[in-house]
């Protein structure tokens, strides 16, 4: 297998929203919200919170901690947005998200210590601010993760960290002509994964399949098609070769497969 690594280089300013940029020149990637010097997205479906924090290290991101009650607020009020406009028609694997299914939950970027205390990803020292509920944490025994709950209107609490909620992301916003931490695809010869597109469209070569990949949060792998006339289709796939698990690999004449 070959590896290869796709470094993200903002040198054009392109007009998307006009709150994605600021007069530093600070942008997001296609599919991220920005607000203030950070961007933002929703992973999709539920997931623990170990693997919210996989996949967040994926996107070269972290969970998002919340450091003030001005992020919080927006953290809250965004995401539960999104889960509300995608989660009735979001489609992953076999997972279908119902909005009706119960309360929204977010996880955050936090456990609890021994002591009590916070430690959270991307924080050098213990965690100051919080937004606990009222009686929250409980404490009660395995109880060492964090979520921003619905049936607590918006506030903190303590939860067992197996438990499954919805997730989000947050990474620093780039600078135009700035590269970002290099996504790594590993090509895998004489391989192929059908049936778990999410998108297909022509491109001219491996760095713009790879940078849509990298900018598709729900992008875990991709193919790349060679048809007869020179033109080069990528498609963008839902899961790679272990999360597929056997569904749809194989070999397809002039497909070059690549994964995270």
């Amino acid at each position: 297998m070959t590896a290869f690594s796709v470094c993200v280089l903002f040198t054009l300013v392109v007009y998307v929203k006009g709150e994605d940029f600021d007069h530093h020149g600070a942008i997001c990637p296609p599919g991220w919200l920005k607000w203030q010097e950070s961007c933002y997205t929703l992973l999709p479906g539920r997931m623990n919170h170990t693997d919210a924090s996989t996949e967040c290290a994926r996107r070269g991101a972290a969970m998002v901690v919340p450091d003030s009650q001005e992020e919080n607020d927006f953290i809250w009020r965004e995401m539960k947005e999104w889960v509300n406009k995608t989660a009735a028609s979001f489609l992953i694997g076999q997972e279908l998200m119902n909005k009706t299914s119960g309360t929204i939950d977010l996880w955050i970027g936090c456990r609890k210590t021994n002591g009590g205390q916070l430690t959270c990803e991307g924080e050098t020292r213990y965690q100051n601010y919080t937004d606990w509920k009222d009686g929250e944490p409980s404490n009660k025994r395995n109880e060492d993760c964090v979520r921003i709950s619905e049936d607590f209107g918006g506030h903190w609490g303590d939860i067992i960290c197996k438990a499954l909620y919805f997730a989000a992301c947050e990474m620093k916003a780039a600078l135009a002509g700035h590269c970002r931490l290099p996504t790594r695809f590993i090509h895998v010869p004489q391989m192929c994964l059908l049936n778990h597109e999410i998108k297909s469209f022509q491109v001219g070569g491996f760095e713009r399949c790879g940078f849509a990949c990298w900018a598709e949060p729900l992008c875990h792998s991709f193919n790349l098609l060679e048809e007869t006339d020179g033109v080069m289709i990528c498609q963008l796939n839902h899961a790679n070769l272990y999360e597929a698990d056997g569904n749809g690999i194989g070999n397809q004449e002039n497909c070059f497969f690549y994964e995270k």
